[in-house]
């Protein structure tokens, strides 16, 4: 598997941790939850239906739909590093 589908999901267990702990944790829960089905559904479609460099393509983007999902689940917007000018 992609290197960004096993930090992700790293990610979605530490976020569960996190979760058990703080007040308001069902409906974090719930959308961490909600997060980690999508990831695991869109891994198996890779597998299914991509072979090669194509699956590793299509697992990378689970990976990044994922982090912005469980990002989401904590009204934390994500933003794109600065562009590196050069010269």
């Amino acid at each position: 598997m992609a290197r960004g589908l096993i930090i992700t999901l790293f990610m979605l267990a530490c976020a569960l941790e996190v979760v058990h702990r703080a007040e308001g944790q069902a409906q974090v829960g719930q959308c961490l939850v909600g997060c980690g089905q999508k990831l695991v559904s869109c891994a198996l479609s890779c597998g299914t239906r991509s072979g090669g460099i194509r699956a590793l393509t299509c697992y990378q983007s689970c990976g990044t739909g994922n982090t912005g999902c469980v990002t989401s689940c904590f009204g934390t917007r994500v933003r794109a590093p600065p562009k590196h000018k050069h010269g």
